[in-house]
């Protein structure tokens, strides 16, 4: 079995007077349809795929500026990033510290044993440490993943567990089971 290859990276606090903060109006969307190769090269550069474990929704994003930890950490909203490999020609790029108290979601990836929490990011790399578009098709990622969410289901009292006394009217709440939804991720198409 091949060891899973992780990197956690803090960026120092001055890098955030040195860069521009990153917007939701500055992030574009590229048509998934068309490969990240193309798009890189004719519409779009810097293109990485974003995952929401919220939404489940797996989208092309343009970063302004090159595609570097900083960027990728305003875009997921964390001060600390792990980097986890996703193959021999890309990067996942994840909050370190996703799991946390509160967690309404996260997403299980199948190469990597553990749940993980917040948004990723997937880029690509070349083997040096320079990242670009993916090359991957973005359905083929999305394949990847499965998007993870607690739900609660209500448990009633039936007429078989109402007491001969009648103390408990049936179809009253008994109890709350909890269990763990996975979906699929939904790749974006286009502009939405």
């Amino acid at each position: 079995m091949r060891a899973i290859k992780t990197i956690n990276f803090a960026y120092p606090a001055e890098w955030d007077s040195q860069a521009p903060d990153l917007h939701q109006s500055q992030l574009d969307r590229v048509d998934p349809r068309e490969s990240a190769s193309t798009a890189g090269r004719s519409k779009m550069e810097n293109v990485v795929y974003l995952l929401d474990p919220e939404t489940a929704l797996f989208r092309a994003v343009e970063l302004v500026g090159a595609i570097s930890v900083k960027p990728i950490s305003d875009l997921l909203g964390c001060k600390l990033t792990q980097m986890v490999r996703f193959d021999e020609s890309h990067w996942l790029f994840v909050d370190a510290e996703g799991l946390r108290e509160g967690l309404t979601a996260f997403t299980m990836f199948g190469r990597y044993p553990q749940p993980l929490g917040g948004k990723i990011a997937l880029a690509g790399t070349d083997g040096s440490e320079s990242y670009h578009s993916p090359s991957i098709d973005i359905g083929d990622a999305a394949a990847h993943f499965q998007c993870c969410r607690p739900v609660i289901d209500p448990v009633f009292v039936t007429d078989d567990n109402v007491q001969s006394k009648g103390l408990i009217p049936a179809g009253a709440l008994e109890d709350l089971k909890v269990r763990i939804e996975r979906r699929p991720p939904m790749p974006v198409h286009g502009s939405a």
